[in-house]
Parts: structure tokens; C-alpha cells; sequence
């Protein structure tokens, strides 16, 4: 997803050559969007939308 800049946190935990992270990030993202509905028609426009994105990383190290 295309954030641009988002606000986020995330956690690291590593033990010897192994790591398991977690990041957290919420953002909004600008859509466009075409409707129709059989009584006014067709619509159109623009909205934000909120989307969050969680990831787990599992690194290892040699």
C-alpha cells in the first residue's frame, strides 16, 4: 500500500541469531470511485479511506 508518510510502532525481539519482529501501521489512502445506482445513475469522486497494515518478520542471522 501507498502510504507516503503514516504513523506506525513496531516491537523486536532477538535471541542469538534469531529475531521475530511485529510492526504496526495505520494511515488513510485516497481513492477514486465509480458507482451506479438504477434510480439516480451513475456517481463518481474521491474518499479516504483508513487502511492498517500489520506485519510479522522472522529474521535469522548467521
Amino acid at each position: 500500500m501507498a502510504f507516503g508518510v503514516a504513523t506506525g510502532f513496531g516491537i523486536t525481539l532477538r535471541r542469538k541469531g534469531i529475531g521475530l519482529s511485529l510492526d504496526y501501521i495505520t494511515g488513510k489512502v485516497k481513492s477514486n470511485y465509480d458507482a451506479y445506482d438504477s434510480l439516480s445513475g451513475p456517481t463518481f469522486g474521491k474518499e479516504s479511506i483508513q487502511a492498517n497494515t500489520m506485519q510479522f518478520k522472522l529474521s535469522f542471522t548467521l
